[in-house]
């Protein structure tokens, strides 16, 4: 008697009868040559349901957050006429908005097995290298925020007016130790957590390199303007890449603190020095050193390295194309997105070219 099962499976193989025209031969292995694809698959399209959910969590807590203030005349009388106050519900934004979803993400891919930020906050083995990464990187952030600043230019040269997220600026000592918090130490905590730590790091199996990208788009979009669209994606690929190559988050978050301190530093140089020409002095020189501290350390990280600096292959059944058309055609991330361009648009008006 025939013991073969036709509904047997075993892992990649299925073992359905044979056929030679139009006869059965039973029992015959039958390997589905697109069974590791598809599963390839669907482990992408999960993490990007749980990173598109998260990130309609953001938006939903902003929004609520936002409603709160709105219907308090209260809260809304002093949100409008109290920098420090301001300031301090930024703060409370980035920790609920940011930390709460993208937690329970890290909490729901941890209990399937799926490592996301654990091993990442381990300090760097190589100290040397993860300090030549964060100088590197914030030598390469200052650049692509110039770049980032043409790019914003020539889109309003063609006609449109972007408008930035304003930040209230303080008048007194501790409104800028509020104001530094908010910009300096809460987002690079709570983002570089979310993002490549939450996001990026389950990414990283299929490849550095899609990780890298897949986690900048995310980080871009969740920007919601352009003015910072182009200069957070850009910065997200140079904080990933420091992170993969250190594999430690408290490189990315090192250099994204280094980044908005810098940015904080030179608005409060503007504000408290009134004499131009002291501002250029300690602005540039400041500039100039953090180019030469970044160029000496890109020296001394290729000699050391080499060719390991560069992304980390990984051998999968999927090309480039369909992990990217997996990761971004799943309906949480699309509405992610989408919600996301909708924000966008709101600080995108159209001038004319006047």
């Amino acid at each position: 008697m025939d013991n073969y099962n036709p509904y047997q499976q075993g892992g990649s193989q299925y073992q359905p009868p044979s056929y030679y025209g139009n006869y059965v031969i039973p029992g015959t292995p039958y390997i589905d040559p697109f069974y590791e694809q598809r599963q390839e698959k669907k482990k992408i399209k999960r993490l990007s349901c749980v990173a598109g959910l998260c990130v309609l969590g953001y938006i939903v807590i902003q929004n609520i957050l936002g409603m709160i203030i709105g219907f308090s005349p209260s809260l809304r009388q002093a949100y409008l006429g109290n920098a420090d106050f301001q300031n301090i519900l930024g703060i409370l934004f980035s920790l609920s908005g940011v930390l709460l979803p993208f937690a329970a993400g890290a909490l729901f891919l941890k209990g399937r097995g799926i490592s996301t930020v654990s091993d990442a906050l381990e300090l760097p083995k190589d100290k040397l290298n993860a300090l030549c990464m964060v100088l590197a990187g914030f030598m390469l952030c200052i650049g692509v925020n110039y770049l980032s600043t043409l790019l914003t230019d020539l889109i309003e040269a063609v006609g449109f007016s972007l408008q930035d997220v304003e930040f209230a600026t303080p008048s007194t000592a501790a409104g800028w130790a509020i104001y530094f918090v908010e910009i300096a130490i809460v987002p690079p905590l709570c983002e570089e957590f979310a993002m490549r730590g939450v996001v990026m790091q389950p990414l990283r199996r299929y490849g550095e390199g899609f990780a890298i990208t897949m986690s900048a788009l995310v980080f871009s979009a969740m920007h919601g303007n352009l003015t910072q669209l182009p200069f957070a994606f850009m910065a997200g690929i140079i904080i990933g890449y420091a992170v993969c190559k250190t594999g430690s988050l408290w490189t990315g978050m090192l250099i994204h603190f280094l980044n908005n301190a810098f940015s904080v530093a030179t608005e409060f140089l503007v504000e408290k020095v009134s004499d131009i020409f002291v501002q250029n002095v300690i602005y540039y020189f400041t500039l100039g050193l953090i180019v030469s501290l970044g160029i000496f350390a890109a020296v001394v990280l290729i000699k050391r390295n080499g060719a390991s600096l560069k992304p980390e292959r990984v051998k999968t059944n999927l090309t480039t194309g369909k992990k990217v058309s997996a990761y971004i055609l799943t309906i949480p991330m699309l509405l992610a997105l989408a919600s996301m361009l909708v924000i966008t648009a709101q600080y995108v008006k159209w001038t004319g070219g006047k």
